[in-house]
């Protein structure tokens, strides 16, 4: 079953093709760079079916061509690439002292980042606005940029006790 979000982003796509969509999608991500005969044939699809739905990742910004291939040089064929322009997601870290913000690029890369000092035995609210200010300011930047938001993740740092 696919995210809800990409039937909102995707309405006339079937259940089916929004999961194709979502697999070439992690293929250009987990490969960085990739063509679409290279796609087509690893995941056994025809070459204008990827093109379909490769067409589709770039007319929404997640996805965009270039020249270059794997080991840097340019090749003769496009080859594809998550565009790192594309949208972002915000990561937020509560840690003893401090509250550590992010933004990170659809390829994974921290672009951003933002930190506000907390302490030991501060109120919750007095933490809640911190953490406001922190993603407030990554969400800022991200109008800025006009590129999307496509999630924010908290996390509490520090050990995990395994008992």
């Amino acid at each position: 079953m696919t995210h809800p979000l990409a039937k909102e982003m995707l309405p006339d796509l079937t259940e089916k093709q929004l999961q194709r969509t979502g697999t070439i999608l992690k293929q250009i991500l987990d490969r960085r760079l990739v063509t679409r005969a290279e796609l087509s044939e690893e995941l056994g699809m025809s070459t204008s079916s990827v093109a379909k739905y490769v067409k589709a990742l770039i007319d929404m910004g997640f996805v965009r061509e270039t020249d270059r291939s794997a080991d840097g040089a340019t090749g003769r064929s496009a080859v594809l690439e998550l565009d790192p322009t594309g949208g972002f997601n915000v990561a937020v870290v509560l840690e003893l002292n401090t509250v550590h913000g992010a933004l990170v690029s659809l390829r994974g890369d921290v672009v951003e980042t933002v930190d506000e000092p907390v302490y030991y035995g501060m109120r919750a609210d007095e933490l809640m606005s911190c953490t406001r200010v922190v993603i407030g300011k990554l969400v800022a930047r991200v109008a800025e940029q006009g590129t999307k938001l496509f999630g924010i993740g908290i996390a509490m740092g520090g050990a995990v006790d395994q008992r």
